[in-house]
């Protein structure tokens, strides 16, 4: 009987072992495969990212000529600053804004016809009419942005990199509202904010000129 019982200990010991050593071997095949089934999801999310930074990247392409089309249909290239370094600031900043580029464009078009050396009554300079106070305000929020004179304004790049800022800015503090912005762009907002306080009557002159001229702009770009 004690024989029996060893033979039978032994035998289950043995058995157990097997069953060990075959568990252990199947969880190295399932840990195996799930590192690999791991490396393949990464692989294809790579690739999809891949595949939507090409179109990105493609769709920017073809909004910095679309824009550089424009730009050359209303300068006739009697400018003294690249064309094409203007539409990629103005698509690369809108984009950093969420902002509509040829909305951009636009206010350009309304504010100084792309003469980057015109000057307002009001001392508003350049591409985007900056004024010199606004500049430095702008430019404290934003690290890429320095101005210490505002002679800088003149420049075209810097100018609608303030520009863009200035109209993300108020988009803010308007909650999206894109018309309130493009008014409070031209008016001022402390002028805005006061009129729809007092329930005042709001100027709707440069708005519609801002449309318009997208819709030109809009016109110009599907025909080129």
């Amino acid at each position: 009987m004690n024989s029996f019982l060893k033979v039978l200990f032994f035998t289950l010991l043995t058995f157990s072992l097997y069953i060990n050593s075959i568990s252990a071997y199947l969880f190295d095949i399932i840990n195996k495969q799930e590192i690999y089934i791991n490396k393949i999801e990464n692989k294809i999310t790579t690739l999809i990212n891949e595949k939507e930074d090409t179109r990105y990247l493609i769709s920017k392409y073809n909004q910095i000529i679309d824009i550089n089309n424009v730009l050359t249909y209303f300068t006739n290239g009697n400018v003294r600053y690249s064309t094409m370094d203007i539409a990629y600031t103005i698509v690369d900043e809108s984009t950093k804004n969420n902002i509509d580029p040829y909305l951009v464009l636009s206010l350009i078009l309304t504010e100084s016809s792309f003469n980057h050396r015109s000057i307002s009554r009001k001392g508003a300079i350049g591409l985007m009419q900056i004024l010199p106070n606004t500049a430095y305000y702008i430019s404290k929020f934003n690290d890429d942005i320095d101005i210490s004179h505002k002679k800088e304004l003149f420049d075209p790049i810097t100018n609608i990199k303030i520009g863009v800022s200035y109209f993300a800015y108020l988009l803010k503090k308007y909650n999206g509202n894109i018309k309130y912005a493009i008014i409070a762009y031209n008016l001022g907002p402390s002028n805005l904010n006061y009129r729809l306080r007092k329930k005042k009557k709001v100027p709707k002159f440069y708005y519609n000129r801002v449309i318009r001229n997208y819709q030109l702009i809009s016109n110009v770009k599907n025909s080129a």
